[in-house]
């Protein structure tokens, strides 16, 4: 309830009003989920994109876990990042591993939260082939076994 005055050219009205505001909010809920799949296998070398879409109000801010560890700092290289999309009630997060080896291989969870709650969905991230080197060190070889020979792409 508030007070509110009407004032016209000649008199002073006071009055008292009821006023009703309506304010939405919903927990964090995932979209787009027919573009997750829990297993995603990929080659050595190759890219991974995981995506994560979820609404809310307010809109949910999305994180990312590598086996349990935030994907943030020291835990992220050049090869490692996110694309971000947002709006007034959905945001929308890719992450994209590049270059992949086998030590990119694990559970990455993505976390969509606001203050109303949060919900989560892992990808279990597989990666086949052999390498050894991992290119983001330096090292620009890449080998393939494939039977009894080595070959280098």
């Amino acid at each position: 309830m508030g007070g509110y005055q009407v004032l016209n050219f000649h008199h002073v009205h006071d009055f008292t009003a009821r006023v009703l505001v309506l304010v939405f909010v919903l927990a964090p809920q995932f979209v787009e989920v027919r573009h997750m799949t829990d297993h995603v296998t990929s080659s050595t070398g190759s890219t991974a994109k995981l995506s994560c879409s979820a609404v809310g109000l307010p809109a949910p801010q999305i994180v990312w876990y590598k086996d349990g560890v935030p994907l943030i700092g020291e835990n992220v290289d050049e090869d490692v990042f996110v694309v971000d999309w947002r709006d007034l009630v959905k945001a929308t997060h890719q992450l994209v591993l590049r270059r992949l080896t086998p030590a990119d291989r694990g559970q990455y969870r993505c976390m969509a939260f606001n203050s109303h709650g949060n919900v989560s969905f892992t990808y279990n991230l597989h990666v086949i082939g052999q390498s050894f080197a991992q290119p983001w060190r330096g090292v620009v070889a890449t080998a393939l076994v494939v039977s009894t020979k080595l070959l280098y792409v």
